[in-house]
């Protein structure tokens, strides 16, 4: 049996590597599935269906599966900064989560992670067979973690180390190299503390530790490509693109420092945080590829992250965003996004915004979105009634 590489050394070469984080686990089948498996059968995971795929709960249940060669796991984790470096211009401007600020996290992952699986084959001086995982692929990266002493799965799902809090994210090296595993775990130090449930804008975050993926707002940000549902749509605010709800309050976030931030993550602009949402409805497809490929948000597709735009707009309540609004309400093919753009302008107490939606409601064909014109019509001539009740009521007293 070749002698195991000394920690010293695959400490070394993680931080090199720009991973603040390292431990190792075993390939071994991980008791957390059960859990996960639940999550699954509860319907949790909304229309994330490639979740249920059978090949992918085999590996996800059993490691070894994911990577046949492999002896060992290594674990990694690479800082993403928490903080927003600019003043909130206000406006009509979304918010993009913390960790799609910079470049797509899996292409820079992945990179780093290659990097460091080569430096470990040349210093155990043999060829040295690996394979890269992040969490795009079928592993269950955050019990793995806490198996290799990482941290501990705290009551938003995350993964939370004592001084790194949870902003950062995990890769995994399945490797035939044989390393030492981590010889103790993290205890769980969430205690009595609930302010990531109290937090949450959805109470998605359930009791047991899962989340239910259909009522947070990063899932119907990012992952749902279809209607976001109406009872969430104010609760987004002006998220555009995901949530940090959850780890925003953590107080181990509060404590962690942003000492090994990696500078890809780091947004290179204003507009990388808030960008300007009437700029963005007017871009066309190419424009939008040239502007996000490279970046997280263009999982989201232009789709999704005009309809989100329509929906951040409307919760401006403010009368400039009526231009925007309208312009993709007469001027976009796709009807999803039409339909958001109604309900934008329904949120909106002015008559321009209804006349908007007056003249759309007898040119538009699709049923779907002129159902949406019909209830922003109807949500209108309610409030505009209740001013009226609550004027007169003020006149009498």
């Amino acid at each position: 049996m070749s002698a195991r590489l000394d920690p010293q050394i695959i400490q070394e070469i993680s931080r090199r590597g720009g991973f603040t984080l390292w431990g190792v686990s075993n390939v071994t089948p991980l008791s957390a599935f059960d859990h996960y498996r639940r999550w699954i059968t509860a319907g949790f995971h909304g229309t994330m269906h490639f979740l249920e795929d059978a090949s992918g709960l085999a590996k996800r249940a059993s490691p070894r599966l994911f990577f046949p060669a492999a002896r060992s796991i290594l674990i990694l984790g690479a800082r993403y900064s928490g903080r927003i470096p600019f003043a909130d211009p206000g406006g009509l401007t979304g918010l993009i989560s913390a960790h799609s600020r910079g470049r797509d996290y899996h292409q820079v992952l992945r990179e780093r992670a290659a990097c460091v699986a080569e430096e470990l084959s040349r210093a155990a001086g043999r060829l040295v067979e690996f394979l890269v995982a992040v969490d795009s692929s079928p592993v269950l990266e955050k019990p793995l973690a806490v198996r290799a002493g990482l941290g501990w799965q705290g009551r938003n799902s995350l993964a939370i180390h004592p001084q790194e809090g949870s902003f950062f994210f995990l890769t995994e090296i399945f490797t035939s190299l044989e390393l030492e595993p981590a010889s103790q775990e993290i205890p769980d130090l969430c205690g009595n503390c609930r302010r990531c449930l109290d937090a949450c804008p959805t109470a998605c975050i359930l009791p047991d530790r899962r989340i239910d993926a259909r009522r947070c707002l990063a899932y119907q940000t990012i992952e749902n490509r279809g209607s976001i549902p109406l009872e969430l749509r104010p609760l987004l605010g002006r998220r555009l693109f995901g949530c940090d709800a959850c780890q925003s309050v953590c107080p181990w976030n509060q404590k962690a420092s942003e000492v090994g931030v990696l500078t890809e993550f780091l947004p290179r602009s204003l507009e990388d945080v808030f960008p300007d949402l009437p700029v963005l409805v007017h871009l066309s497809g190419a424009e939008f590829k040239s502007r996000f490929t490279g970046t997280g948000l263009i999982r989201a597709r232009r789709r999704g992250l005009l309809r989100n735009a329509a929906v951040v707009l409307g919760n401006t309540g403010c009368e400039d965003a009526v231009e925007s609004l309208s312009y993709l309400l007469f001027n976009e093919a796709d009807a999803l996004i039409r339909g958001h753009a109604a309900w934008g302008l329904g949120q909106i107490s002015s008559c321009r915004a209804r006349d908007f939606l007056s003249t759309a409601l007898s040119r538009e064909t699709d049923e779907t979105v002129l159902e949406e014109i019909r209830l922003s019509l109807a949500e209108d001539h309610g409030a505009q009634a209740g001013m009226a009740a609550s004027s007169a009521t003020t006149a009498v007293e």
